[in-house]
């Protein structure tokens, strides 16, 4: 292929981007979007707009994140929308919570990139996101501590320690730490709370259990250590998101 092919001139003529974004639509558990420099999305797929709960485009083009979803997570989002645009530099593999399709936090894995006008500023960000599970059981480095992943998601509700960890998949504690690190991008502590926390998340949004049945169902020592880091990672308490969710509405809540 002849080198000088216009290639740029082919892009600005395409028609609506050429609805190459399209693609994603047909990519399983693929969502994608792009947004402009205020953080307003300007495409999305129709996987993306299922997770957010709309119907059609309309719905959802125009919208910041911090009209489409909770606080806490459009305030990371943001966050790194910046970062990418501050930087002209992507953001890749983010192990991150995102609403999955009944809008309860899921561990994802984000790509972010800068676009850029005809003159090369940065225009806005665009990026893809992942179920994390569904990205990661193809990789081996994940295979080689997917017992002791496997086991903190079956028993996170009951004391766990790293060096039980390692001993399943037949590691020493420092060479399971490196390795859990080089996976999740988290240490396998931090790990385990954010299990405990998307499943108290998860019963907040949709049983009547109270605070401290769940804070002790979830592996929490009490009522207060559990309402001290559910508002520290989801910038909410748990009787405030609680009344946040579409199934319990502002009188919903019980303590």
């Amino acid at each position: 292929m002849d080198p000088s092919y216009p290639t740029q001139n082919w892009s600005q003529n395409l028609s609506g981007g050429g609805q190459i974004d399209r693609l994603f639509e047909y990519l399983p558990d693929v969502l994608f979007f792009a947004k402009d420099r205020a953080g307003r999305i300007l495409r999305a797929s129709r996987p993306f707009l299922q997770h957010c709960g709309a119907k059609s485009p309309l719905a959802v083009v125009g919208q910041t994140d911090a009209e489409l979803f909770p606080r806490f997570m459009a305030a990371k989002f943001r966050a790194d929308d910046l970062k990418v645009m501050e930087t002209g530099q992507p953001l890749l593999n983010l192990l991150e919570l995102f609403p999955n399709e009944h809008g309860t936090p899921q561990l994802h894995i984000t790509n972010k990139f800068p676009t850029f006008d005809s003159e090369g500023n940065v225009a806005g960000v665009c990026g893809t996101v992942r179920i994390y599970e569904n990205t990661q059981r193809t990789i081996q480095p994940y295979l080689d501590i997917q017992k002791a992943v496997d086991h903190i998601k079956k028993n996170f509700s009951q004391p766990l320690t790293v060096p039980q960890l390692a001993a399943l998949v037949g590691f020493s504690v420092r060479h399971f730490e490196r390795k859990f690190q080089a996976v999740f991008q988290t240490t396998p502590r931090t790990y385990l709370l954010k299990v405990r926390l998307l499943r108290a998340a998860e019963l907040l949004s949709n049983t009547s259990q109270s605070i401290t049945e769940i804070a002790l169902g979830t592996g929490f020592y009490d009522h207060s250590s559990f309402t001290r880091q559910f508002r520290r990672h989801m910038q909410l308490t748990p009787n405030a998101y609680r009344r946040s969710r579409p199934a319990y509405g502002p009188h919903g809540a019980l303590t």
